[in-house]
C-alpha cells in the first residue's frame, strides 16, 4: 500500500489500546478482525484454520513480544506513506488475496501502478495471510516471475496483468 488506509489505522490503534490495557481476547479479536476478512472466512483456503491459530498464538504473546508488536506497530504508524517518486529500476511483482481488506487489491494495484515495469495480481480464495494460505501458489508464482516464465492463465491468479508506464495514463 501507499498508505495506511484510515480504517485499517482506526482498528490499528484500538488493537495498541487494547494490548496496552491488556485485553488480550478483544486484543485478539480486533487484529483478527483486521487480518482476516470475517465476511470471507468461509471462502478463503484454511481461513478457519489460521484464524484459530493465530487467535492462540495471540492469547499467548509474552510481555517483550506485546512490547516488540507495539514498536513495530508504532513505527508503521509513523511512516504514514510510501514515498514513490523514484519507482523501482527492474520488475516488481504485486500480488495480495482477492478477499483480502487491509492490503486490497486496488490499494495494491496503486502500488503496482507507480513501478516503471510491474504485475499485478489477486490470488484466488486467499486473504491477507496468503502466504499460508496459497502457499504452493505463492512458490509458483514467485518462481514463474523470477525465471520469466508467463504470469496469465494461472488458475490461481485469473487477473494477473501487466502495467508498465506506458500503459497508464
Amino acid at each position: 500500500m501507499t498508505s495506511i488506509p484510515d480504517h485499517a489505522e482506526t482498528a490499528i490503534r484500538r488493537a495498541m489500546e487494547l494490548m496496552r490495557a491488556e485485553r488480550t481476547e478483544d486484543f485478539a479479536e480486533t487484529v483478527l478482525d483486521l487480518l482476516f476478512n470475517p465476511r470471507a472466512i468461509d471462502s478463503v483456503v484454511l481461513g478457519s484454520r489460521l484464524r484459530q491459530g493465530m487467535r492462540r498464538r495471540l492469547h499467548r504473546l509474552h510481555p517483550e513480544e506485546g512490547a516488540q508488536a507495539l514498536a513495530s506497530t508504532t513505527r508503521l504508524l509513523v511512516h504514514k506513506k510510501l514515498d514513490t517518486s523514484i519507482t523501482p529500476t527492474m520488475p516488481v511483482l504485486v500480488a495480495t488475496g482477492e478477499h483480502d481488506h487491509f492490503t486490497t487489491p486496488d490499494l495494491c494495484r496503486e502500488v503496482a501502478a507507480t513501478c516503471a515495469d510491474s504485475w499485478f495480481t489477486t490470488i484466488a480464495d486467499a486473504d491477507h495471510m496468503v502466504p499460508f494460505e496459497r502457499s504452493a501458489e505463492i512458490v509458483d508464482l514467485i518462481t514463474r516471475f523470477f525465471t520469466d516464465q508467463p504470469l496469465t492463465g494461472l488458475s490461481y491468479c485469473p487477473d494477473a496483468e501487466h502495467i508498465s508506464q506506458e500503459l497508464l495514463p
